[in-house]
């Protein structure tokens, strides 16, 4: 087995990235013009909470952090948690403004291709 079919060689979502750059900005907004209504839907609806973040904002997060990841390592996993337990509000994800929703965003990437 070697690295690229590994998923323990992997890394945590690194929040602490950002950018202001133009073609980072425009490369989301391509990204998120792309979802369906119903996908947009599906990210926008709010539960009971608010979360801290919007769900455009945790896909240039995550996208920010799979790019810098991709130039390091081409074959280093990013790995979130799928469980809704991971993201109440004392939760690392939630400190640091990701909800659940992200677990949505990614659905739809993989959905995409």
């Amino acid at each position: 087995m070697n690295d690229h079919e590994d998923p323990y060689h992997s890394k945590r979502l690194d929040v602490h990235k950002s950018a202001h750059h133009r073609e980072i900005n425009e490369l989301v907004e391509l990204i998120w013009s792309s979802f369906s209504q119903k996908d947009l839907d599906l990210v926008t609806t709010q539960s009971n909470r608010k979360p801290l973040a919007d769900a455009k904002s945790q896909l240039k997060t995550l996208l920010l952090d799979l790019y810098v990841t991709w130039l390091s390592d081409p074959t280093l996993w990013t790995g979130i948690s799928r469980s809704n337990n991971s993201y109440v509000p004392t939760s690392i994800y939630n400190g640091l403004h990701i909800s659940k929703v992200i677990i949505k965003v990614v659905d739809i990437l993989l959905a995409n291709g």
